[in-house]
């Protein structure tokens, strides 16, 4: 009896003389890279694409689209509007859209992060962060884009 043994991506497949050899060679160009770019590209736009940034979504948020749900979510606070613009402008090709939710992400990260582990109890983070105009660093990006 002969057996073989095919390893793709950490994963080993055995078979005996009764191999389905036309599966076996779908499994291998499924797994399989046309070249190291190919490969590297793949690895890459994974990464970015599982990462917890890339998740991020602002839901029902377009102020072109949802403005009835986006005026229910804002009430009278312009800086939600303005966020909301933003996310609507930057929502339209998938380059701009990323640089908006890594950059949201990004910021939320760093502010719970110093909040969590460097900020005293009793000072209030919100009322220090209110101080920065968050919209007014995202309309600079947006405009370089």
């Amino acid at each position: 009896m002969i057996i073989l043994n095919i390893k793709i991506n950490g994963i080993i497949y055995s078979a005996d003389n009764s191999l389905n050899y036309d599966h076996i060679h779908q499994l291998v160009q499924e797994n399989t890279y046309d070249s190291i770019g190919d490969a590297i590209f793949s690895k890459i736009s994974d990464s970015i694409h599982q990462s917890e940034w890339y998740q991020y979504t602002p839901q029902k948020f377009d102020l072109v689209e949802n403005f009835n749900q986006v005026q229910a979510i804002c009430n009278q606070n312009l800086d939600c509007y303005a966020d909301s613009l933003n996310w609507s402008i930057m929502n339209k090709t998938e380059l701009t859209s990323d640089f908006y939710k890594f950059i949201t992400q990004r910021i939320h990260v760093v502010k719970q992060g110093f909040t969590d582990n460097f900020l005293p109890d009793y000072i209030d983070l919100h009322a220090i962060m209110d101080l920065i105009d968050w919209h007014f660093i995202l309309d600079c990006v947006s405009w370089f884009i």
